[in-house]
């Protein structure tokens, strides 16, 4: 049966991918009893051209540490999946990139980490959305977005092989939007040029050694936000903070060389609807529901008269109205995913009709 869900789902993905790319798209599968075209990440990748895809079908076992050395696109089915049959997801390692791996994109993983594989090393025009970032996400260049995802611990230019942040491009990064994320640690970096935003995001840690940003229209849960090191020249607009450390954390966006206006501070039981008391990890945030409760602060007062946090702006976090909680934050891309499938006549003799098949499917949003 697993054989015949996996070979749908390449059916389905092909259709659509197919008809939106001319690059070439390989799919993979790292299971000797599934099939793809290839059993690894790394194998696809150095046969892969610039503008390609790369489909990673979801899987039991990570796909492992990949170099990006070139323009790709790499698509998972998602990083918790518990409305589809076995529930497996597109695991892999490190994603180390480099100065050749401008205009890449990924979508509907698990990463461990998202790195730069050496001192002086930049990517521009980086696109990580719909994914489950454990470790550290670092950006660097100019035009990354980082869209719909959780992160662990979010860093500006922080640079692997040396473990330190790279100084050598601070104030060349310009035009970053991480927008629509939870992110549950800090966010840390260096010092950024101009226009770089982070709007519509649920934050529980704190902003370091990062200057010249706007953080307009996010959430602020448990993040003692007045506790940040180091950073400066920072606007806040229309930003929600909570917690026991809010008034602190309000009086933070206005002091000394920040700039705030139209802050909020939030005394309700809960903003969300929700019961949640706490900064939250990974496995504690799928069970809450994060959408703004009625009659919050929060609720229509953003920037752009929409709710702050993940589910406001032009790129809300996809929600699922009446599915379980856990069902909404899954990863799943735009890609059509199953989540049913029966046999009604689950044999059948010679001469017999053919095997009959019902599923269900659903798109991202």
């Amino acid at each position: 049966m697993k054989s015949i869900i996996v070979s749908i789902a390449i059916a389905l993905m092909s259709l659509v991918t197919i008809q939106v790319s001319n690059a070439t798209v390989r799919t993979v599968y790292n299971s000797l009893n599934t099939p793809g075209q290839y059993n690894s990440l790394n194998s696809a990748l150095n046969a892969s051209n610039v503008g390609d895809t790369i489909y990673l079908t979801p899987s039991p076992i990570s796909y492992g540490d990949a170099s990006i050395t070139h323009a790709v696109t790499i698509l998972g089915g998602g990083y918790n999946n518990p409305a589809t049959h076995d529930n497996l997801t597109s695991i892999v390692g490190n994603l180390n990139l480099n100065n050749t791996s401008n205009n890449s994109v990924f979508s509907g993983l698990q990463i461990a980490n998202v790195v730069f594989a050496f001192f002086g090393s930049q990517s521009n025009n980086i696109t990580i959305s719909l994914c489950n970032i454990t470790g550290i996400c670092s950006i660097t260049g100019s035009g990354t977005i980082v869209q719909n995802c959780i992160i662990a611990d979010l860093r500006i230019d922080w640079v692997a092989a040396n473990s330190v942040y790279a100084s050598a491009m601070i104030g060349q990064m310009s035009n970053i939007a991480v927008r629509n994320n939870f992110i549950t640690g800090n966010v840390s970096g260096v010092a950024l040029l101009s226009n770089n935003y982070f709007y519509h995001n649920i934050i529980e840690g704190h902003i370091n050694t990062i200057t010249n940003c706007t953080f307009n229209d996010n959430i602020f849960f448990y993040s003692d936000l007045a506790n940040s090191a180091a950073s400066s020249f920072l606007v806040f607009n229309n930003n929600g903070v909570y917690g026991p450390t809010a008034t602190n954390d309000l009086a933070y966006m206005s002091a000394g060389t920040n700039i705030g206006s139209n802050n909020v501070s939030s005394t309700s039981p809960s903003i969300f609807n929700n019961n949640v008391s706490s900064a939250q990890t990974y496995s504690g945030l799928l069970n809450s529901d994060w959408q703004v409760a009625n009659g919050a602060l929060e609720q229509g007062t953003a920037t752009d008269g929409t709710d702050m946090g993940i589910y406001g702006g032009n790129f809300p976090f996809p929600y699922y109205q009446g599915f379980p909680t856990n069902q909404n934050f899954t990863g799943t891309t735009q890609l059509p995913q199953m989540v049913y499938m029966n046999i009604p006549n689950p044999s059948v003799g010679l001469n017999q009709p053919l095997l009959n098949v019902e599923f269900k499917a659903r798109q991202q949003k």
